[in-house]
């Protein structure tokens, strides 16, 4: 007799968890493995504790539904019971999903945790959100870079590479500028 594929799925599910020293699971709860559960309390989605931090704040700590965020294998989006993943963060724009509300941040590079329990804990350069940032200051910002690029190209590597880094967080800091303008002009339904 074959097999279904489900239970060969489950099957390996089993193998990676006990490979992994976590607790067996019975089929039942296997099938389910994928998929956000419900709280059986209130029947309201679980939330994802989320906590952005930089080497100077808490830029944000909150519970959320979602968070986007560029690593450098592509966009994740990290939603409640996601599995435990550990990655690097590169420099771009993080969304903050809450209800129908979407908050973007432009986060330089940096580490995501995402642990057991539904925690996620981003560690950053820099993070900045985008009803802070101006978009006249961001582009002045830009300009100096940019100069203190062309000034150190064939000179020290070391200047050199500061200078890239300080002209890339500031072009993404002006694209999540820009786009957090254009979203909050355009009406919601």
């Amino acid at each position: 007799m074959r097999p279904q594929p489900t239970r060969r799925s489950h099957r390996n599910i089993a193998t990676v968890a006990m490979v992994a020293g976590l607790p067996r699971l019975a089929p039942a709860r296997l099938a389910m493995t994928s998929r956000i559960r419900y709280s059986e309390n209130n029947n309201t989605m679980p939330k994802l504790n989320l906590e952005i931090t930089t080497p100077e704040r808490t830029v944000y700590k909150q519970e959320v539904d979602s968070v986007t965020v560029p690593t450098a294998g592509g966009e994740i989006t990290v939603l409640p019971n996601h599995a435990a993943l550990v990655g690097l963060v590169v420099p771009g724009a993080l969304t903050v999903r809450l209800g129908n509300e979407e908050k973007y941040l432009a986060v330089s590079g940096g580490a995501i945790e995402i642990q057991p329990g539904s925690r996620c804990i981003i560690l950053t350069d820099s993070a900045d959100r985008a009803e802070d940032l101006v978009v006249d200051e961001i582009e002045k910002a830009k300009a100096r870079a940019q100069a203190s690029y062309e000034e150190s190209k064939g000179k020290d590597a070391v200047a050199y590479a500061d200078a890239s880094v300080h002209l890339e967080r500031e072009l993404n800091r002006l694209k999540v500028a820009r786009k957090h303008r254009r979203d909050a002009n355009t009406p919601k339904p």
